[in-house]
């Protein structure tokens, strides 16, 4: 099965705003492993371009007290607000009301 480019920058992208946010807390990878109950390997894992289970998405933006949409697309809730992005990821269309 090949590989959607799109949906590897997108992991890319989300591996390395978690890596930053760690070191930006002062955290170390056994740190995070601890609190979000996985191994240390695995977690390793996370921040060299393997997906981030969904279900570990708010316990890191807890533990590193970030927002959980700046984690997913780089973009701060502000510079969205009105819009959701599209299934591809490409354009933003209006929210429904």
């Amino acid at each position: 099965m090949a590989r959607n480019p799109n949906r590897t920058k997108w992991i890319a992208g989300i591996s390395a705003r978690l890596k930053r946010a760690r070191e930006d807390a002062g955290r170390s990878q056994k740190e995070m492993a601890a609190y979000l109950g996985v191994e240390t390997s695995a977690y390793a894992k996370y921040e060299n371009r393997s997906a981030l289970p969904a279900y570990l998405v708010p316990l890191v933006c807890e533990f590193l007290g970030m927002d959980s949409w700046f984690l997913l697309t780089g973009r701060f809730v502000e510079e969205n607000r009105g819009q959701v992005p599209s299934p591809e990821g490409k354009h933003p269309f209006p929210a429904r009301r």
